[in-house]
């Protein structure tokens, strides 16, 4: 592993001097800056250039650790790009939390209105909003030529050793566009000590290869539409792939589940 002065990207001054020229109003430059001047020493990223190398549209995937992360990686990814967006997939209720919510819309989050509400207004507007489809959603970002960032296990995973089974949608996502997929492993060097996932703690960033799936797309376009579950499988083929390259990058076991198959 590198030493941490090959990894570091956001040393204060850098913070401080940065232009940020795709990030339009300058208080939204001010609040992406005070996000990293605060939490910023926590992260460190292993060849940064390989982040910024991809001006869109991309589809960034990456393992799930903790609930800071939703704040510091689209933060961190941002910076590194210059302030262009990077619209993470993000459970509505956060969006609407005061100050954090502020802070999560810095990068035009994609709102997933699965969870209830906690108050009876709250559940009116989750379910007049969940008629909305996030596919349509993330497929018009990339097709504009933004990009999309995707926890694919789709929920905090604070096991050190092990990643979650990644779920199904980032697979129709891949299918339905052309843009590639790079994963990002986020690693704790402080999860085997600890035996978890740290609430806080150092986090490094390790983007890996991108994966552009042209057998897969070529394939998808070629399935009979009253075949779905061929669909799903190549789908799910492409989400193991992505996961896989997780293992390697967050240094996480991959075993995917496999599908039960439905009684005759």
């Amino acid at each position: 592993m590198p030493a941490p002065a090959h990894r570091s990207a956001f040393p204060l001054t850098a913070i401080l001097l940065a232009e940020l020229p795709a990030l339009t109003g300058g208080g939204r430059r001010l609040a992406l800056k005070a996000v990293l001047l605060g939490a910023g020493r926590l992260l460190a990223v292993e060849d940064a250039e390989a982040l910024r190398a991809h001006p869109g549209p991309v589809i960034f995937a990456l393992n799930h650790g903790n609930a800071l992360e939703a704040l510091l990686v689209p933060a961190a990814l941002m910076f590194l790009r210059g302030g262009r967006p990077v619209h993470f997939l993000a459970d509505w209720m956060y969006l609407h939390a005061p100050l954090l919510g502020g802070l999560l819309r810095l990068g035009e989050p994609i709102p997933v209105f699965a969870k209830p509400a906690l108050w009876r207004l709250g559940e009116t507007y989750r379910r007049q909003r969940r008629r909305e489809s996030v596919l349509a959603a993330c497929l018009a970002r990339l097709a504009a030529g933004n990009c999309l960032g995707i926890f694919p296990e789709g929920t905090r995973n604070p096991d050190p050793g092990k990643l979650l089974r990644g779920r199904g949608g980032l697979g129709e996502i891949v299918l339905q566009s052309t843009a590639p997929v790079v994963p990002v492993g986020l690693h704790y060097p402080a999860a085997s000590r600890l035996g978890r996932i740290p609430s806080v703690g150092r986090l490094v960033l390790r983007a890996g290869d991108a994966l552009t799936f042209h057998t897969e797309r070529q394939a998808a376009r070629h399935l009979p539409p009253k075949l779905p579950r061929l669909r799903r499988e190549l789908a799910r083929a492409v989400v193991d792939q992505v996961m896989q390259s997780l293992e390697t990058l967050s240094g996480k076991s991959y075993h995917p589940q496999p599908q039960k198959r439905r009684a005759a």
